[in-house]
Parts: C-alpha cells; structure tokens; sequence
C-alpha cells in the first residue's frame, strides 16, 4: 500500500507486469493498515479495491500516540533514513530517539546531514559524534547543484524499501526531489488519484526511485515532526537501542546493570572516558524516564 487516507487507501497492484495504483476501501471495520503493507484485496463491480486483509509484518515504525500507546507509521521497511539540519534546529536528540527506534525495529540505518552548506561548527562538532557510530552518515545540501551526497544516498537504495524520517524543515521532500527526477510527476498522479489540486507530507507515501527498474528502491516521505519517541518499551530495554552503550555494556560486573547508578559500570567508566559521548548518555537517560513513565504492560 503506497497511502493510507482518511476514508480510502491507494495500494500499487502489478498485473501482468503492468503496474497501476488503485483506490480501494477496507473491508467492514478493517483498520490499522499503514503505507508499506502488503495487503490482500478484491475488486468489486464498480471496480474498486476492497481490502481484505495485510499481510503479516516484518517490522514497524511506530511511536506513542497523545494517549502513549503505540501507533504505527509505516511498515516492512529495510532501512530508515534520518534526515537532520542546521535549519531550522539541529536536534541531536530527537537523532538519538530515530537511531533507538530504527535499532529495536530492527532495520538498517542512514543519517543525512542535509543543507551542509549551512553548517556551523558547533552542528560539525556534534554530527562528529555520530560518524564515529557505525552507520552510514552521508552529507547533503538540495541548494548545490549536483551535490555528491545525492548521488551518494542514491546508491543506497536500490532494491531497498526506505523511509525519509526528520524534524518539520529539514529538506526530506527537497531531497526525494532530487532523488527521483520524476517525484514531481509522481506527486501529481498522487493528488488525482487523491481528487486534489495539491499534494503535501501529511501522510506516508511512497514513490519507487525508477519506474523503468524493476529491481529500483522505493522511498517513503513521511510527514515532518516536532518530536519523537520509539513506542512504550520497558525503561530497561532503552539501552539496546544505543548502540554504543549497548556494547560497552557488555562489559558491566551485573547483567541487569542499568548504567545509573550501579556499581562496576562498564559504560559509566566509558563516558567518563569519553568512549561514549556524555551528550549520547543524558540522551538515553531521558528516553529512559519517559519510557518509565509510558510504558504500561497489558
């Protein structure tokens, strides 16, 4: 399914090697269905998809909903591409938060430092630290014409089901723009197969990279954030989602150590050390409270 609207889905259908979208309704009270399921429809007489059912998952992207319980975004992703910019606020934070989310999915990650030519020292001094993670960290800027790190991130996506993920503003529409020459095209046909005169980030949608490559990626452009939180997991399950607290944890004298307070703590004598950044540190100490304060087993 390439979007979920409010009272239809639009689902891509291949048939007979051609491939068309189609507007489809759900069956009865069929709900929960995001952009990146696979979904089982028939069509009716007037020749509208009615969805049956989804298929069962590989992974989620997902978050607290205004009531903290999980609510799901897009589905069976390979990789999640974080998008970040100095403009309009660099929130290493809210990247530690995506990093987390994207780990305890799993899926593969991308990080994007966007609008590169905008860069202050402080935003390179901190986008260091996350360069020296072992993830793929690549520098854009859509203002330059023929940036490399287009064409870098490019080359990552083939074959690939990928989410665009970030703060309201960072550029990731900029971006798919540039990734895909024909996006413009693509928005269009979007908004009327929408019944739209315009098309906007307001729900996931997805746009394969080449329509002519059967093996091409496909991109997600989900709608910008203010902030965001993997969904409610136990506080004690935070830290497999930091990479580098989750190695240098390996190390602590107790299994269950929960790198606060505990004695013997490989990963407090770590940041003391400046292995692990002490900006990495608070940033999980603080997705720790909230998740104590979110999570509520059922």
């Amino acid at each position: 399914m390439i979007a979920n609207l409010r009272y239809h889905c639009l689902v891509e259908v291949t048939d007979n090697e051609s491939t068309k979208i189609l507007r489809c309704t759900m069956r009865g009270k069929q709900k929960g269905i995001v952009c990146g399921d696979r979904v089982e429809l028939t069509i009716n007489e007037e020749g509208i998809g009615v969805i049956e059912s989804f298929l069962e998952r590989k992974n989620e992207l997902a978050r607290p909903n205004m009531r903290g319980r999980k609510e799901v975004l897009t589905a069976n992703l390979d990789q999640l591409i974080i998008v970040a910019a100095v403009k309009p606020v660099f929130d290493p934070e809210l990247i530690d938060r995506y990093l987390a989310t994207a780990e305890l999915m799993p899926t593969e990650i991308i990080l994007v430092l966007n609008k590169m030519d905008l860069a202050d020292d402080k935003t390179v001094r901190t986008w260091e630290e996350f360069k020296n993670l072992p993830y793929t960290c690549i520098e854009t800027s859509t203002a330059i014409a023929a940036h490399p790190g287009i064409e870098e991130l490019k080359s990552h996506l083939h074959n690939k089901i990928s989410v665009l993920v970030g703060q309201s503003g960072v550029g990731k529409s900029s971006i798919l723009n540039s990734l895909i020459p024909g996006q413009d095209i693509q928005t269009q046909e979007l908004s009327k197969a929408l019944n739209e005169g315009k098309h906007t980030t307001t729900v996931a949608s997805s746009y394969i990279i080449n329509p002519e490559d059967s093996l091409s990626g496909r991109v997600i452009d989900s709608p910008g954030v203010r902030d965001f939180a993997p969904p409610p997991i136990p506080a004690d399950d935070v830290a497999q989602g930091f990479i580098d607290i989750r190695v240098y944890g390996e190390a602590c004298k107790f299994r269950d150590c929960q790198h606060l307070r505990e004695p013997h703590c490989a990963v407090k004598v770590a940041v003391d050390e400046g292995k692990i950044s002490n900006r990495r540190y608070k940033s999980y100490r603080h997705l720790r409270d909230l998740m104590e304060k979110l999570y509520r087993p059922y």
